[in-house]
Order: C-alpha cells, then structure tokens, then sequence
C-alpha cells in the first residue's frame, strides 16, 4: 500500500463463497487484546468507530477502507470472516506501507518532471 494513498478493498472477490457472510473485519494488532475481553483472537478493530487505526470497514460488509498513512512500515494484521451460524475463519496478513518510487519523465536544468505510475489491485 503506498503511504500517501486511501484505497477501498473489496474483500469478496477473495473469498470462495460470501452467500452466507454476516461480518468481515479486520484486527490491526493480532498480539493485543484491543477491545480489553481478555482475548487476543477476537478483536474487530475494523468495525469500531473509536479505533484510532486507518483500516475502517467500507460501504459494504466487503469493503475495507485503507489508508492514507504517514509513516512506512510493515505489520502484522489478521482479516475475519464470520458466517451466520457464527462460525469464523482467519487469515494472517503482512500490511506494507511503502514509498513508491516515481518514474523521471524529464530533467530541464533544476527541474525534475515525473510521474508515479502505479496500479493497485
């Protein structure tokens, strides 16, 4: 994720079968107990509108929306999936926030032209 970007992520298109989905999030901090239960496996982060995290649920149950951040770095998160019998799957993942690197266009004396050509998905 480039780190001056918002992006909107629909999670459907990842997961094999979202008829029966009821509640997607996202748990920006998998080794603290967030939302102080005494369980480090449950928190919703993504749906709390006190969280202070720049992972926030979207529109949709799919939809997260991501960023813009200030800073770079490279953490662990885990995204949810829970069905309408409450059943519940995890998946561990590696959010980077990077700096992209821009593509010089063209150079006119102490001027520098270009552009950052980057397609997200």
């Amino acid at each position: 994720m480039p780190v001056y970007q918002k992006q909107t992520v629909s999670l459907a298109q990842y997961i094999d079968d979202i008829s029966g989905i009821r509640k997607v999030y996202v748990d920006t901090d998998p080794t603290k107990d967030t939302d102080g239960d005494g369980n480090v496996t449950n928190d919703a982060d993504s749906l709390d509108s006190h969280n202070t995290s720049l992972i926030k649920q979207g529109r949709t149950i799919f939809d997260l929306e991501i960023g813009a951040f200030d800073s770079l770095f490279v953490k662990k998160i885990r995204l949810y999936a829970e069905d309408e019998n409450g059943n519940v799957s995890s998946k561990d993942l590696t959010l980077v926030v990077y700096a992209p690197i821009p593509e010089i266009q063209s150079t006119s004396g102490s001027i520098v032209s270009g552009a950052i050509n980057e397609s997200l998905v």
